[in-house]
């Protein structure tokens, strides 16, 4: 919860989300027997029920939150060299599950540090978005 402390350390407030994070994430081949389900058509029980198994990881299952994290953060290890140490150390240190919460020196400083995240993130397969600041400037440096 480190995250919170430095939340408004610097001028500028930044906050963003990771569009639909845990479904970004797909589930090892061999572990989708875990998340198997039985689906009744028309919730008809006395019909056969369909097996299904869950491609993705899903909100509410205890794995999701740590598997979905890891994804995140190996993205930034590996995209650290080409987009900088900034927006790697932002997305290991300032993310709360798919919520980024930090406060950046300038508004320059926060543009490219938003740019850098988004295609960090991009690389990763997540989309990085819904973006709000204490600095209109930020807003309407973000493409819509």
């Amino acid at each position: 919860m480190g995250f919170l402390c430095r939340f408004r350390k610097e001028p500028v407030a930044l906050m963003g989300d990771i569009e639909g994070m845990f479904h970004q994430v797909g589930v090892a081949e061999q572990d989708r027997d875990l998340l198997r389900f039985l689906w009744w058509k028309d919730g008809d029980l006395t019909k056969k029920p369909t097996k299904f198994r869950v491609t993705v990881h899903l909100f509410g299952t205890t794995s999701s939150p740590a598997c979905t994290n890891y994804a995140l953060k190996m993205s930034a290890n590996d995209n650290e060299k080409d987009l900088g140490a900034d927006a790697a150390n932002f997305i290991c240190r300032d993310f709360y599950v798919n919520d980024r919460l930090t406060s950046v020196e300038s508004v320059h400083d926060t543009v490219t540090l938003i740019r850098n995240t988004q295609e960090i993130c991009r690389r990763g397969g997540f989309k990085l978005h819904k973006f709000t600041s204490s600095n209109k400037e930020i807003i309407e440096a973000i493409p819509i």
